[in-house]
């Protein structure tokens, strides 16, 4: 897939977003109240599609892999990682922690 000039949405509640990155980062995400365009790093983009090509291919392909309770999980963590790293200022990197050591 060309990347090139390639527009992609994921939408989550402002709330959703702000517990994940706490969650992953032990630090508070000041998002501005309406919305707003994020461009993401690349690394960083790059890595959740990869990771959302994944899940698709194996939903297409493999589909049984979806009946162990945690392989959904570990790929909705996976993908809730790659989300809240695109969303991580530049300046300021995330060690991301696993979610369930918070829940």
């Amino acid at each position: 897939m060309s990347r090139a000039g390639a527009w992609a949405w994921i939408v989550f509640g402002r709330q959703t977003i702000c517990d994940w990155h706490r969650l992953l980062s032990g630090r508070e995400l000041d998002l501005p109240r309406s919305g707003v365009v994020f461009r993401p790093r690349r690394k960083a983009f790059d890595r959740l599609v990869r990771i959302h090509e994944e899940a698709a291919r194996l939903a297409e392909n493999e589909p049984a892999t979806f009946a162990h309770p945690e392989i959904g999980r570990a790929l909705e963590q996976e993908l809730i990682r790659s989300v809240v790293a695109a969303l991580t200022p530049r300046n300021g990197g995330v060690e991301p922690r696993n979610l369930t050591e918070n829940a």
